[in-house]
């Protein structure tokens, strides 16, 4: 082979190299993109299931704070009576269970959607040291470990038993 002065141009070789050097930055690249993405799903879920948590202890906090009577029970009955009834619900599709809601008047309501872990679920009715009353619960997210423990003042209960139990049974003013 005759070689020239100033030829110009790249050989096989350092094109192979550039090639491989430029497939490592784009693997790199599409990696972080893809691990950064996925963090992201992950982080969004994490909040949704925490978010849902949250609601439900709202809820359970607002429907009976101002409750007059209230007691805790193994099951709801199949025909309620005037009394509202708060507890984990078994969702159809899967072994999860949402917050359920039976009033009076409107029946059967979902209130969450289904992430909660029943094994993990309770309330208990406790007496605080002024004379009244607490109901504590605790309710922990299925899948992720996000568990929540609150503690609501029962003002308008006079008596009740110190109990604990699955089911929230009451009787709005």
């Amino acid at each position: 082979m005759i070689k020239k002065k100033n030829q110009k141009g790249v050989t096989l070789v350092e094109v192979m190299v550039a090639l491989a050097v430029s497939s490592l930055i784009i693997v790199a690249a599409f990696n972080f993109f893809w691990s950064g993405t996925k963090s992201y799903h992950l982080g969004i879920n994490k909040a949704s299931i925490q978010n849902e948590v949250n609601l439900a202890a709202y809820i359970l906090s607002n429907e009976i704070k101002y409750a007059e009577e209230i007691y805790l029970i193994e099951s709801v009955p199949q025909n309620p009576d005037e009394y509202y009834y708060l507890f984990l619900e078994k969702d159809e599709k899967s072994e999860i269970y949402y917050l359920a809601f039976l009033s009076p008047e409107k029946g059967l309501e979902k209130k969450t959607d289904a992430i909660f872990d029943l094994s993990e679920a309770h309330f208990e009715i406790i007496d605080k040291l002024e004379g009244g009353y607490l109901l504590e619960f605790n309710l922990k997210a299925f899948k992720i470990d996000y568990n929540l423990n609150s503690k609501v003042a029962l003002p308008n209960i006079k008596e009740a038993n110190e109990t604990s139990n699955k089911v929230l049974k009451f009787k709005k003013p």
